[in-house]
């Protein structure tokens, strides 16, 4: 698979205080524009997650799992995520708000993640450098995978054996991380897979360029500026009419045609899990960080040339060319089905299943009977073959 860099950030998809903020800090520091949008826009997300959402049936909440991917260290990953939590934190604890932002700098265990998240709502939780979190994860007993993945979507984890019991409620986790090519390379493994970890992630690539030797300080009245565009869109959240705590964003009716245009157009493929969440969620952050109580085109546009760029980063940074592996799955269904049809357990193991994994089994199997080449009779618990039209 291609590893060179996809085709350049929407910029654009980017505006109003997230985008100053990119702007600024983009201008004395060496880390690439969208790592500090994206910081911005996670950190953002964990603020206000429990307040806004949209009308819909759904309720999506605007809390991102963000993972910044750098080759080197010049690409100045982790600085830009150190330098965006610790301009929400100085920000927030300069200011009287009604916001907390509370992060936790890396842990180790779904254990410890329910100590930190004790008496809280909002927590960002961030690692500079993801391996930690993917060492953690591989130890033989730990939950942390599973607690991390559940919350991405809810905001309840449960889990009681023997010897301890974990509880999470009420909850809203984001996540901002850094990590090489290399580690994002060992998340491919069927322990991160078959749970849909790695769709849950949004990605950011990027190179960074050597133009400090020591970065200069950001004027104090550039700073400030900033601080006062966040603290206004805050007090805009704080304004807006809630019930049971929470703004529902109405979505006007070109924004609905033009997201569901976009939906329906969609591939299927792995790459495509969880877009469209993404897309709701940046919807909200996207509209909130305009000043904007309803959702227009105007935003879902850029939402959707946002959404494109995270597609092509997702295809550049598999690592196995997930594609041709499930093509290459695909004909071994095929030829076993072709004899006649098969039950689950006969068809798994005359195409060696255990030597692909689940994730790549399931997301072959699925996608031949979404494009109804296979088919299942429930009725006699058998897999056939579709005829060719």
């Amino acid at each position: 698979m291609d590893n060179s860099h996809p085709k350049d950030f929407p910029h654009d998809s980017i505006q109003g205080a997230a985008g100053n903020f990119a702007d600024v800090y983009s201008k004395y520091m060496e880390s690439p524009w969208q790592f500090f949008a994206m910081g911005y826009l996670t950190c953002l997300g964990s603020l206000i997650s429990h307040q806004i959402t949209l009308q819909s049936e759904i309720s999506p909440q605007p809390r991102l799992y963000t993972v910044v991917i750098g080759e080197s260290a010049d690409d100045r990953k982790s600085e830009s995520i150190r330098q965006s939590t610790k301009f929400f934190d100085q920000t927030l604890n300069s200011q009287s708000t009604s916001f907390s932002f509370n992060v936790c700098m890396g842990l180790g265990s779904a254990e410890g993640l329910a100590n930190r998240a004790h008496g809280i709502r909002n927590l960002l939780l961030v690692y500079d450098e993801l391996k930690a979190f993917v060492s953690k994860a591989q130890i033989d007993g730990s939950i942390l995978t599973p607690c991390v993945n559940t919350l991405f979507e809810s905001n309840t984890f449960h889990s009681s054996t023997k010897k301890k019991s974990i509880s999470l409620n009420d909850i809203y986790l984001s996540l901002l991380g850094a990590c090489t090519a290399e580690t994002y390379k060992r998340i491919w493994t069927p322990a991160f897979l078959d749970i849909g970890f790695i769709n849950r992630l949004f990605l950011v690539t990027g190179k960074g360029e050597r133009r400090f030797a020591i970065p200069r300080l950001i004027p104090e009245s550039e700073k400030s500026q900033l601080e006062s565009e966040l603290i206004q869109v805050l007090k805009f959240v704080d304004s807006l009419p809630k019930q049971n705590g929470r703004y529902a964003m109405p979505v006007d009716s070109d924004a609905y045609d033009l997201f569901e245009s976009w939906y329906l157009a969609q591939e299927q493929s792995l790459f495509t899990k969880r877009l469209e969440s993404y897309g709701l969620r940046f919807i909200v952050l996207l509209t909130i960080n305009e000043h904007q109580n309803q959702v227009t085109a105007d935003i879902v546009q850029k939402v959707i040339d946002l959404l494109s760029w995270q597609l092509e980063v997702r295809k550049l940074q598999d690592p196995i060319d997930a594609e041709t592996l499930i093509a290459k799955i695909e004909g071994i269904i095929k030829r076993a089905l072709i004899q006649g049809p098969l039950s689950k357990r006969e068809l798994e193991r005359k195409c060696n299943k255990s030597r692909y994994g689940q994730f790549y089994w399931d997301a072959t199997k699925n996608g031949l009977i979404k494009g109804n080449q296979m088919g299942w009779d429930e009725k006699n618990g058998v897999y056939f073959l579709n005829a060719e039209p």
